[in-house]
């Protein structure tokens, strides 16, 4: 017993002479404060619950980042100076590509503007396209396309005039 008296004893010394120290935990009230780019920061325990720093424009380089699609963009002063992203949808210019069996595809706007893929060219007759719930669309020039929410499944050939078969 007379030990731990001592043991405890000594320990008190140690303590109170600043020879050994104990941090108590801090805690900041929980409020934020608004940064001018319309972030918010809160407080910091280990700087004296002041508020963490708003994060602060850098100052860039005007130089820019040419895009896909001839667009063009800058660099992001609250991110470091990095570029901000290329625009992700593009405008294409409107020319068309023939394809085999006298039909034609646009450009497309979410693949770099590239063409879209030319259509099958399954030779089908009349009979199997209508069988198969398609209609035929005769082709009296080029640019035949076929209508809204239907796909060309096949070339279709009667007489000498030739058309497409869409379902």
């Amino acid at each position: 017993m007379r030990r731990l008296f001592l043991l405890f004893g000594l320990s008190m010394i140690l303590v109170l002479s600043g020879c050994v120290q104990i941090n108590e935990p801090v805690y900041c009230t929980a409020d934020a404060k608004a940064c001018p780019d319309g972030t918010y920061v809160g407080r910091d325990a280990n700087n004296n619950c002041q508020f963490y720093s708003c994060s602060q424009p850098r100052q860039c380089t005007e130089e820019v980042k040419n895009c896909p699609g001839a667009s063009a963009v800058g660099r992001d002063p609250y991110n470091n100076c990095e570029f901000y992203p290329c625009p992700t949808m593009q405008a294409c210019t409107k020319e068309l590509k023939s394809c085999p069996g006298n039909t034609m595809v646009s450009r497309n706007p979410s693949n770099n503007c590239e063409f879209y893929d030319c259509p099958p060219t399954t030779k089908i007759t009349k009979i199997k396209c209508e069988s198969q719930n398609g209609i035929v669309v005769l082709n009296p020039g080029a640019g035949v396309m076929c209508p809204q929410g239907k796909v060309m499944i096949g070339t279709v050939t009667m007489g000498i005039e030739s058309g497409i078969c869409c379902r």
